[in-house]
């Protein structure tokens, strides 16, 4: 609901007021950047992340991406680095997997989809269902979908 992500909003402008990073300007009249904090550099602040990422939920493979595509945004815009060939590095699915199949994040949200189409399917049980995931080629979600459905 609005009034609910407006309550989190406040909640994170307040967050970063009290790091340092936004003032209030006046009463509920808008935020301002504090220009005295130091800014990080992207490289320190990935440095930063990784050292205290918890591994169960921002596995190494998945973060060392995020950098490198972070770091390549301007020239995947322009079209001289393929998004895909991040992804997928020679052909390689290994970040594939850790962005769709490691990591608690993942592991939730395939578990949630799970049950829901196990909901709809013990709706019509007398039914032949056939399934089509279209994804990064992990099949991370049927995985979770076969498990939960097998007899």
């Amino acid at each position: 609901s609005p009034r609910h992500r407006q309550r989190l909003l406040r909640h994170w402008l307040r967050q970063l007021e009290e790091g340092g990073y936004l003032r209030a300007e006046g009463e509920g009249e808008g935020w301002l950047g504090c220009a005295e904090r130091p800014a990080q550099s992207p490289e320190d602040a990935w440095t930063a992340f990784a050292g205290c990422a918890p591994a169960a939920l921002w596995p190494a493979e998945l973060v060392a991406y995020l950098r490198d595509s972070a770091q390549s945004l301007g020239e995947q815009l322009a079209g001289r680095i393929s998004p895909a060939a991040l992804m997928f590095p020679q052909g390689s699915a290994r970040i594939a997997e850790a962005m769709y199949s490691q990591g608690l994040h993942a592991q939730a949200l395939h578990e949630a989809m799970a049950e829901a189409i196990a909901a709809i399917v013990e709706r019509q049980p007398q039914r032949r269902w056939r399934l089509l995931e279209l994804g990064a080629g992990t099949a991370a979600a049927s995985r979770a979908v076969i498990a939960r459905l097998a007899p």
